[in-house]
């Protein structure tokens, strides 16, 4: 009977060996532990990994239809109640027109139709430009532009000029002179009709 020789180096490069290669299989396991996934997906799926990779891709693309669909339900969202508040702001704003219109006494004065007016169109500027996330829900393909600008501003506006012009134009004073009040029903009428309308693009 015969025994092989075995060196003390070979047998500490052994142990060297081992030891290095349990720390590299801990370091892998820690890494899956915490990831719950793979280290090397090659290496254990071997042929697998192509079906793996496009599973992950698949992932990644609904999560990003679901990340952009959430945007756009908060857009519906925003928009669904600047309209729901428009509806509203538009029926009240009709009902005073017509108890002032019944004469009735009582009703609302001219002057608070007015003052309801002004205030629903202040309203109406800002439900239209509602903003979700960054982008104005009515801006259309320019979203980051606010759509309507306030017609009363100081300075006047673009918008107020052009109809102070139309007025002026139409009945030879200014919307501030106490003569407005001589101008008569089918006047004004005319003027909604023709000047007025013209103002604006369809």
């Amino acid at each position: 009977m015969s025994l092989n020789a075995v060196s003390t180096a070979t047998l500490s490069s052994v142990l060297r060996n081992n030891v290095s290669q349990l720390q590299s299989q801990l370091t892998t396991l820690e890494q899956e532990n915490s990831t719950g996934q793979l280290a090397d997906i090659g290496l254990t799926l071997g042929a697998e990994s192509g079906q793996d990779i496009a599973l992950h891709q698949q992932m990644a693309d609904l999560a990003a239809i679901s990340s952009s669909n959430a945007v756009v339900t908060s857009q519906l969202t925003g928009a669904s109640s600047a309209l729901t508040s428009l509806q509203s702001t538009a029926s009240t704003l009709l009902s005073a027109f017509v108890e002032g219109q019944s004469g009735t006494p009582g009703t609302t004065s001219a002057a608070g139709i007015q003052q309801q007016a002004t205030g629903a169109l202040q309203s109406f500027a800002s439900l239209m430009n509602t903003e979700v996330g960054g982008a104005y829900v009515f801006g259309g393909i320019n979203s980051g532009v606010a759509p309507i600008a306030a017609y009363a501003q100081t300075p006047p506006g673009a918008a107020q000029n052009a109809v102070d012009a139309a007025f002026q134009s139409a009945f030879g004073f200014p919307v501030t002179s106490p003569s407005v009040s001589s101008i008569t029903g089918a006047q004004m009428q005319s003027f909604l009709s023709n000047q007025f309308a013209a103002l604006f693009r369809y």
